[in-house]
Protein backbone atom coordinates (compact mmCIF):
# COMPACT_ATOMS: atom_id res chain seq x y z
CA UNK A 1 0.00 0.00 0.00
CA UNK A 2 2.66 2.32 0.26
CA UNK A 3 4.42 2.06 -2.46
CA UNK A 4 1.74 1.93 -4.45
CA UNK A 5 0.52 5.03 -3.14
CA UNK A 6 3.17 6.72 -3.42
CA UNK A 7 2.96 5.93 -6.71
CA UNK A 8 -0.27 6.92 -7.87
CA UNK A 9 -0.13 10.22 -6.35
CA UNK A 10 3.74 10.81 -7.89
CA UNK A 11 5.01 11.45 -4.50
CA UNK A 12 8.27 9.85 -3.80
CA UNK A 13 8.54 10.90 -0.17
CA UNK A 14 5.15 10.85 0.60
CA UNK A 15 4.57 9.40 4.63
CA UNK A 16 2.10 6.71 4.59
CA UNK A 17 1.67 3.77 7.39
CA UNK A 18 -0.13 1.23 6.52
CA UNK A 19 -1.98 -1.95 7.83
CA UNK A 20 -3.76 -4.52 5.75
CA UNK A 21 -6.17 -7.21 6.29
CA UNK A 22 -7.59 -9.65 4.11
CA UNK A 23 -11.13 -10.40 4.66
CA UNK A 24 -13.54 -13.20 3.21
CA UNK A 25 -15.29 -10.86 0.91
CA UNK A 26 -16.71 -11.44 -2.67
CA UNK A 27 -16.20 -7.55 -4.06
CA UNK A 28 -15.31 -4.44 -2.27
CA UNK A 29 -12.15 -2.69 -0.76
CA UNK A 30 -12.37 -1.29 2.71
CA UNK A 31 -10.09 1.10 3.94
CA UNK A 32 -9.77 2.97 7.83
CA UNK A 33 -7.93 6.28 6.37
CA UNK A 34 -6.41 8.95 8.83
CA UNK A 35 -5.28 11.91 6.74
CA UNK A 36 -2.76 14.84 8.07
CA UNK A 37 -3.80 17.99 6.40
CA UNK A 38 -1.92 21.24 6.60
CA UNK A 39 -4.61 23.32 8.85
CA UNK A 40 -7.18 22.52 11.20
CA UNK A 41 -10.24 22.10 9.85
CA UNK A 42 -14.07 21.41 11.07
CA UNK A 43 -15.76 17.97 10.51
CA UNK A 44 -18.40 19.75 9.12
CA UNK A 45 -15.85 21.36 6.50
CA UNK A 46 -14.66 18.15 5.19
CA UNK A 47 -18.01 17.06 4.85
CA UNK A 48 -18.81 20.28 2.75
CA UNK A 49 -15.53 19.46 0.81
CA UNK A 50 -16.59 15.76 0.31
CA UNK A 51 -19.65 16.30 -0.86
CA UNK A 52 -18.95 18.56 -3.63
CA UNK A 53 -16.65 15.20 -5.23
CA UNK A 54 -18.00 13.21 -8.27
CA UNK A 55 -18.20 9.32 -7.62
CA UNK A 56 -18.70 10.10 -3.95
CA UNK A 57 -21.20 8.91 -1.47
CA UNK A 58 -20.78 10.77 1.47
CA UNK A 59 -22.74 9.17 4.16
CA UNK A 60 -22.75 11.20 7.40
CA UNK A 61 -24.39 9.98 10.34
CA UNK A 62 -23.30 7.45 13.34
CA UNK A 63 -26.37 4.60 12.70
CA UNK A 64 -24.74 1.72 12.22
CA UNK A 65 -27.61 0.03 10.42
CA UNK A 66 -27.71 2.28 7.83
CA UNK A 67 -23.66 2.51 7.18
CA UNK A 68 -22.40 0.78 3.52
CA UNK A 69 -20.65 -2.49 3.98
CA UNK A 70 -19.05 -4.59 0.81
CA UNK A 71 -22.22 -6.25 0.40
CA UNK A 72 -24.36 -2.97 -0.07
CA UNK A 73 -21.73 -1.18 -2.07
CA UNK A 74 -21.60 -4.57 -4.65
CA UNK A 75 -21.75 -3.51 -8.35
CA UNK A 76 -21.93 0.39 -7.37
CA UNK A 77 -19.33 3.02 -9.30
CA UNK A 78 -19.22 5.45 -6.49
CA UNK A 79 -16.78 5.40 -3.82
CA UNK A 80 -18.53 5.39 -0.21
CA UNK A 81 -16.94 7.91 2.58
CA UNK A 82 -18.58 7.47 6.04
CA UNK A 83 -16.98 7.42 9.90
CA UNK A 84 -15.83 11.02 8.96
CA UNK A 85 -14.01 11.76 12.31
CA UNK A 86 -11.95 14.37 14.01
CA UNK A 87 -9.79 12.90 17.38
CA UNK A 88 -11.93 12.69 19.92
CA UNK A 89 -13.65 15.95 21.86
CA UNK A 90 -11.82 18.18 19.18
CA UNK A 91 -13.69 20.97 17.38
CA UNK A 92 -11.31 21.35 15.26
CA UNK A 93 -8.76 18.94 14.07
CA UNK A 94 -5.62 19.09 11.37
CA UNK A 95 -6.18 14.86 11.68
CA UNK A 96 -9.00 13.36 10.18
CA UNK A 97 -10.08 9.85 10.49
CA UNK A 98 -12.39 8.34 7.57
CA UNK A 99 -13.67 4.81 6.33
CA UNK A 100 -13.60 4.66 2.56
CA UNK A 101 -15.37 1.27 0.80
CA UNK A 102 -15.95 0.58 -3.04
CA UNK A 103 -16.47 -2.14 -5.36
CA UNK A 104 -12.70 -2.97 -6.85
CA UNK A 105 -14.69 -4.88 -9.77
CA UNK A 106 -16.26 -1.64 -10.35
CA UNK A 107 -14.17 1.14 -8.96
CA UNK A 108 -10.52 -0.18 -9.06
CA UNK A 109 -7.27 1.30 -10.68
CA UNK A 110 -8.72 0.48 -14.44
CA UNK A 111 -11.92 2.65 -14.03
CA UNK A 112 -9.78 5.22 -12.38
CA UNK A 113 -7.50 4.95 -15.22
CA UNK A 114 -10.55 5.43 -18.07
CA UNK A 115 -12.58 8.10 -16.04
CA UNK A 116 -9.24 9.99 -16.05
CA UNK A 117 -8.40 9.58 -20.19
CA UNK A 118 -11.72 10.83 -20.51
CA UNK A 119 -11.88 14.16 -18.17
CA UNK A 120 -8.44 14.60 -19.81
CA UNK A 121 -9.99 14.49 -23.22
CA UNK A 122 -13.77 15.84 -22.85
CA UNK A 123 -13.40 17.93 -19.74
CA UNK A 124 -16.03 15.51 -18.25
CA UNK A 125 -16.21 12.18 -16.65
Amino acid sequence: MVQETRKILNLAQLSVQATTVRVPVLYSHSEAVTVDLGCAVSKDEVVACLRGQRGLQVIDCEDHATLPTPQTVAGSNDIYVTRIRLPYGEQKSSSVQLFIIADNLRKGAATNAVQILCHLVRGSW
